[in-house]
């Protein structure tokens, strides 16, 4: 090992002592008071080394959802490769982030108080967040896309987007479950995946064009329901 990969792995192990120590301040006192001070206290750092790494406690918040993502990325890739089946693949897909995100369950929650100020830059729907969204819906992207189903093109540009959305709204579900284990909310997208899918299928039916139209047209103020990429390809219509 060289001494950058030396000091890179040791600067990996430092951050995830930071992140591991915020974690369980957040539980005792909530977001808005749990401090960098007393966060760098807990990893045994001094204020100016966590601070070296981090900038501010949203900088750690961001760390934590960003492995999350790259968990739910590493393990939608090993489903998205088996199978074919858009409702079982979405099904699949976002089970996973349910088992991933289960160790975290009374964190989230404490976290969704800050997260459901749309202005908060912790919200999933807030500018400083979008990176991570993105990423998050190019997999909803890969689970459509890389199936065997497909869509009218106005739709396509925008069911990433959606499909990220209805992901959020189980993530919703399952932050208020108290039930042993979340059990409710393993019902819940067993029984919703499949109306989700009879929805989409909607839109290849003759006569909803129209509606599917409007729909879009609505749609269309939400900028970020849409991949950049998707943007570019309605500017060359």
């Amino acid at each position: 090992m060289t001494s950058s990969d030396a000091k890179r792995k040791k600067a990996e192990i430092t951050r995830q002592r930071i992140l591991d120590a915020a974690l369980p301040l957040m539980l005792d006192g909530g977001y808005e008071k749990m401090t960098m001070r007393a966060i760098a206290k807990k990893a045994g750092l001094s204020p100016g080394a966590a601070y070296y790494y981090f900038e501010t406690k949203e900088h750690i918040i961001n760390a934590f959802y960003e492995r999350s993502l790259v968990q739910h990325e590493a393990a939608c890739r090993t489903i998205l490769e088996e199978e074919k089946n858009f409702a079982k693949r979405l099904k699949l897909c976002v089970q996973a982030q349910i088992e991933i995100s289960r160790p975290y369950h009374e964190i989230s929650a404490a976290l969704f108080k800050v997260a459901a100020d749309p202005n908060h830059p912790l919200s999933p729907f807030s500018e400083p967040s979008r990176p991570l969204r993105e990423r998050s819906m190019r997999i909803f992207a890969e689970i459509y896309r890389g199936s065997r189903s497909r869509v009218p093109k106005p739709l396509d540009a925008f069911l990433p987007g959606l499909l990220w959305l209805y992901h959020m709204g189980i993530i919703l579900f399952w932050v208020y479950d108290k039930t042993p284990g979340q059990k409710k909310t393993d019902r819940f997208i067993e029984r919703t995946v499949p109306l989700l899918i009879n929805l989409i299928r909607l839109a290849k039916v003759p006569g909803f064009s129209r509606a599917l139209k409007a729909t879009l047209q609505l749609l269309d103020d939400f900028s970020f329901l849409k991949l950049p990429e998707a943007e570019k390809l309605s500017d060359k219509k």
